[in-house]
């Protein structure tokens, strides 16, 4: 596995969950 990988979906999971409680608090 390789660790680059692991941030990149980690940022983009975190992004999402992000988005989706701005969304839905707006």
């Amino acid at each position: 596995m390789e660790p680059t990988r692991d941030a990149q979906v980690t940022l983009v999971d975190l992004l999402d969950r992000i988005l989706d409680k701005g969304l839905v608090i707006n």
